[in-house]
Protein backbone atom coordinates (compact mmCIF):
# COMPACT_ATOMS: atom_id res chain seq x y z
CA UNK A 1 0.00 0.00 0.00
CA UNK A 2 1.00 3.54 -0.78
CA UNK A 3 0.22 6.21 1.35
CA UNK A 4 2.06 9.59 2.22
CA UNK A 5 3.32 10.93 5.08
CA UNK A 6 0.24 13.88 5.15
CA UNK A 7 -1.99 10.90 4.82
CA UNK A 8 -1.01 8.52 7.42
CA UNK A 9 -0.64 12.06 10.11
CA UNK A 10 -4.40 12.76 9.37
CA UNK A 11 -5.19 8.86 10.03
CA UNK A 12 -3.98 9.34 13.05
CA UNK A 13 -5.15 12.87 14.28
CA UNK A 14 -8.06 13.20 17.13
CA UNK A 15 -6.92 9.65 18.56
CA UNK A 16 -7.25 9.68 22.44
CA UNK A 17 -4.26 9.15 24.34
CA UNK A 18 -3.36 5.16 25.14
CA UNK A 19 -5.00 4.91 21.64
CA UNK A 20 -2.86 6.87 19.29
CA UNK A 21 -1.73 3.59 16.86
CA UNK A 22 -3.02 0.36 16.48
CA UNK A 23 -0.45 -2.93 15.72
CA UNK A 24 -1.70 -2.68 12.25
CA UNK A 25 -0.97 0.83 11.69
CA UNK A 26 2.54 0.18 13.17
CA UNK A 27 3.24 -2.55 10.89
CA UNK A 28 2.38 -0.29 8.02
CA UNK A 29 4.14 2.62 9.43
CA UNK A 30 6.91 0.18 9.64
CA UNK A 31 6.58 -1.22 5.45
CA UNK A 32 6.02 2.30 4.80
CA UNK A 33 9.44 3.63 6.59
CA UNK A 34 7.73 6.08 8.55
CA UNK A 35 7.77 6.66 12.26
CA UNK A 36 5.30 7.96 14.20
CA UNK A 37 6.31 10.06 17.41
CA UNK A 38 4.15 10.59 20.14
CA UNK A 39 4.13 11.71 23.95
CA UNK A 40 3.22 8.80 26.76
CA UNK A 41 2.94 9.99 30.54
CA UNK A 42 5.51 13.12 31.70
CA UNK A 43 8.63 11.59 30.83
CA UNK A 44 8.73 9.61 27.47
CA UNK A 45 8.43 9.48 23.78
CA UNK A 46 7.01 6.25 22.02
CA UNK A 47 8.42 5.47 18.90
CA UNK A 48 6.39 3.06 16.51
CA UNK A 49 6.62 1.67 13.06
CA UNK A 50 9.79 1.77 11.20
CA UNK A 51 11.84 2.04 14.90
CA UNK A 52 9.61 0.41 18.34
CA UNK A 53 11.12 2.20 21.04
CA UNK A 54 10.82 4.51 23.93
CA UNK A 55 12.83 7.23 24.52
CA UNK A 56 13.12 9.16 28.10
CA UNK A 57 12.98 12.55 27.80
CA UNK A 58 11.50 14.08 31.35
CA UNK A 59 10.77 17.71 30.84
CA UNK A 60 11.76 17.37 26.84
CA UNK A 61 14.65 17.02 25.25
CA UNK A 62 16.51 15.78 22.03
CA UNK A 63 15.78 11.90 21.13
CA UNK A 64 18.33 10.81 19.27
CA UNK A 65 18.23 6.77 17.96
CA UNK A 66 20.64 5.22 15.63
CA UNK A 67 17.92 4.76 12.87
CA UNK A 68 17.12 8.40 12.93
CA UNK A 69 18.65 10.37 10.27
CA UNK A 70 18.63 13.94 12.83
CA UNK A 71 17.42 14.08 15.82
CA UNK A 72 13.66 14.80 16.83
CA UNK A 73 13.11 17.86 19.52
CA UNK A 74 10.56 16.90 22.58
CA UNK A 75 8.87 20.01 23.72
CA UNK A 76 6.95 19.36 26.81
CA UNK A 77 4.56 21.99 27.82
CA UNK A 78 5.35 24.41 24.90
CA UNK A 79 4.74 27.88 25.16
CA UNK A 80 2.98 28.40 22.04
CA UNK A 81 0.59 25.68 21.66
CA UNK A 82 -1.53 24.75 25.08
CA UNK A 83 -0.85 21.27 25.62
CA UNK A 84 1.81 18.13 27.22
CA UNK A 85 3.90 17.00 24.05
CA UNK A 86 4.91 18.40 21.08
CA UNK A 87 7.54 17.26 18.41
CA UNK A 88 9.15 18.25 15.93
CA UNK A 89 12.65 17.59 13.74
CA UNK A 90 14.04 18.60 10.41
CA UNK A 91 13.17 15.00 9.08
CA UNK A 92 10.38 15.38 6.25
CA UNK A 93 7.34 14.60 8.33
CA UNK A 94 3.57 15.84 9.19
CA UNK A 95 1.99 16.38 12.46
CA UNK A 96 -1.30 14.82 13.99
CA UNK A 97 -3.23 15.77 17.17
CA UNK A 98 -3.78 13.39 20.16
CA UNK A 99 -6.27 14.49 22.80
CA UNK A 100 -6.81 13.27 26.45
CA UNK A 101 -10.73 13.65 27.96
CA UNK A 102 -11.71 16.21 24.60
CA UNK A 103 -8.24 18.39 25.41
CA UNK A 104 -5.34 18.44 23.18
CA UNK A 105 -2.42 16.47 24.59
CA UNK A 106 0.15 15.60 22.50
CA UNK A 107 1.10 17.04 18.79
CA UNK A 108 2.69 14.24 17.53
CA UNK A 109 4.78 13.64 14.30
CA UNK A 110 4.75 10.78 11.32
CA UNK A 111 8.43 10.90 10.27
CA UNK A 112 9.76 9.45 7.14
CA UNK A 113 13.08 8.07 7.64
CA UNK A 114 14.09 6.91 4.31
CA UNK A 115 13.72 9.77 2.47
CA UNK A 116 16.98 10.53 2.54
CA UNK A 117 17.80 7.36 0.60
CA UNK A 118 14.56 8.11 -1.52
CA UNK A 119 15.99 8.99 -5.38
CA UNK A 120 13.92 11.80 -7.07
CA UNK A 121 12.10 9.21 -9.25
CA UNK A 122 11.17 7.57 -4.98
CA UNK A 123 9.34 10.68 -4.34
CA UNK A 124 7.76 11.41 -7.02
CA UNK A 125 6.05 8.04 -7.03
CA UNK A 126 4.86 8.67 -3.81
CA UNK A 127 3.19 12.39 -4.34
CA UNK A 128 -0.42 12.63 -4.06
CA UNK A 129 -2.22 14.18 -6.70
CA UNK A 130 -2.19 17.38 -5.08
CA UNK A 131 1.49 17.12 -4.44
CA UNK A 132 2.20 16.20 -8.19
CA UNK A 133 -0.11 18.85 -9.23
CA UNK A 134 1.94 21.67 -7.93
CA UNK A 135 5.26 19.84 -8.92
CA UNK A 136 4.77 19.69 -11.88
CA UNK A 137 3.17 23.35 -11.96
CA UNK A 138 6.58 24.56 -11.13
CA UNK A 139 8.83 22.37 -12.80
CA UNK A 140 7.20 22.38 -16.22
CA UNK A 141 7.32 26.09 -18.34
CA UNK A 142 5.66 24.88 -20.67
CA UNK A 143 3.83 26.87 -23.64
CA UNK A 144 -0.35 26.87 -22.65
CA UNK A 145 -1.19 26.12 -26.16
CA UNK A 146 0.99 23.19 -25.75
CA UNK A 147 -1.11 22.19 -22.41
CA UNK A 148 -2.61 19.03 -21.85
CA UNK A 149 -5.79 20.80 -20.67
CA UNK A 150 -5.68 24.09 -22.82
CA UNK A 151 -7.26 26.78 -20.58
CA UNK A 152 -6.38 29.89 -22.64
CA UNK A 153 -4.27 31.70 -19.73
CA UNK A 154 -0.51 31.03 -18.95
CA UNK A 155 1.09 29.22 -15.78
CA UNK A 156 3.95 30.51 -16.18
CA UNK A 157 4.83 33.00 -13.12
CA UNK A 158 7.56 34.46 -14.62
CA UNK A 159 5.81 35.60 -17.87
CA UNK A 160 3.85 38.76 -18.17
CA UNK A 161 0.56 37.06 -19.11
CA UNK A 162 0.50 35.11 -15.67
CA UNK A 163 -2.81 34.96 -14.42
CA UNK A 164 -3.61 32.49 -11.86
CA UNK A 165 -0.79 29.58 -10.80
CA UNK A 166 -3.99 27.63 -8.70
CA UNK A 167 -6.17 27.24 -11.73
CA UNK A 168 -3.35 25.55 -13.57
CA UNK A 169 -2.39 23.41 -10.56
CA UNK A 170 -6.10 22.60 -10.18
CA UNK A 171 -6.63 21.50 -13.80
CA UNK A 172 -3.08 19.66 -14.02
CA UNK A 173 -4.26 17.68 -10.75
CA UNK A 174 -7.87 17.61 -12.45
CA UNK A 175 -6.16 15.83 -15.67
CA UNK A 176 -3.49 13.64 -13.36
CA UNK A 177 -6.40 12.03 -11.99
CA UNK A 178 -8.76 10.57 -15.46
CA UNK A 179 -8.11 7.45 -17.07
CA UNK A 180 -4.56 7.17 -18.91
CA UNK A 181 -4.93 7.13 -22.40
Amino acid sequence: MIMTLKEFAKMLDGREYLHEITKEEEALAKELGFVVVFGYSDDNAELRGAIDDEIGCYDGGILEHDSLPSVIYANWCPKDIDCSWAYDTSIQHENFNIYEDGELYCVGIVCDINESKKTNADRIRSMSDEELAEFLTHINPINCQDCAFSHGWSCQPDRDDYSDFEKCKEGRKRWLQQPAE
